[in-house]
C-alpha cells in the first residue's frame, strides 16, 4: 500500500487514487474552510506532520473497524504506521482530537 499524497492532518490518497479518512481522529480544517487563525494553523501543522510520519515510517497499515466508506466514498480506515496508531500519534501531540461523531471546534 502506498500513499501517494497526504490531504489534510486526517485524510490520505493511495495510489490508484483510493482516499482514506484515519478513522479515529478529527484534525483541524484547512484553508479555505478554516474559521480562525488557530484552526488555520493546526490543520497545516497536522498535515504536516502526518506526512512526517507516513515519510518516516517502513510499513503502513490499514485496519477497518466497522463502516467500509464514509458519505464521500473515502474508506474508514486507523492507520498504523510501523505498528504505531498515526491517529493516536497526533492527539498526544496536540495536532487531532479524538472523533467524536462531530466536527470539533478549533477556534
Amino acid at each position: 500500500m502506498e500513499v501517494v499524497r497526504v490531504i489534510d492532518g486526517d485524510t490520505l490518497e493511495l495510489a490508484g487514487g483510493d482516499r482514506v479518512r484515519i478513522l479515529n481522529i478529527d484534525t483541524a480544517e484547512m484553508p479555505p474552510r478554516s474559521r480562525c487563525g488557530t484552526e488555520r494553523k493546526l490543520a497545516v501543522a497536522a498535515r504536516v506532520r502526518l506526512a512526517e510520519l507516513i515519510e518516516q515510517g517502513e510499513v503502513i497499515t490499514l485496519v477497518r473497524e466497522g463502516r467500509d466508506r464514509d458519505p464521500y466514498g473515502r474508506q474508514l480506515r486507523r492507520v498504523r504506521i510501523d505498528g504505531q496508531d498515526a491517529g493516536d500519534q497526533l492527539i498526544r501531540e496536540g495536532l487531532a482530537q479524538p472523533w467524536r461523531g462531530h466536527k470539533a471546534d478549533w477556534c
